[in-house]
């Protein structure tokens, strides 16, 4: 189960962790095993050709997260992997970097 809107803001990749433990905390829709999802998971979203909303995504998602967080560490300490809905692309980003974070739940 994917969270549809995504988190509002960018963020740290720090951020990004705190920022699932506090939906876990509430309990968001319901369900508190929110985490940040895989590359591939993250990936599977991405669809061949930029739709309506001018991502690479379904427009049953917010179009606001181009740039999204997954939980893979990349071959360098300190980075990431990335999932670029504005372009099609999976790349990394430093831990620095500010991107958005969609959730994903085993709904159970």
């Amino acid at each position: 189960m994917w969270q549809k809107s995504g988190s509002e803001d960018s963020m740290t990749y720090g951020n990004a962790e705190r920022y699932v433990q506090k939906l876990n905390r509430r309990n968001f829709a319901g369900y508190n095993d929110w985490r940040l999802p895989t590359i591939e998971e993250l990936a599977s979203l991405m669809e061949n050709k930029k739709m309506t909303g001018g991502l690479y995504i379904e427009l049953m998602f917010d179009n606001k997260q181009k740039w999204c967080w997954s939980a893979d560490q990349y071959s360098s300490p300190g980075s990431r992997w990335v999932v670029g809905f504005s372009y099609g692309s999976v790349t990394y980003h430093l831990l620095n970097y500010r991107d958005y974070v969609r959730v994903v739940s085993s709904g159970q």
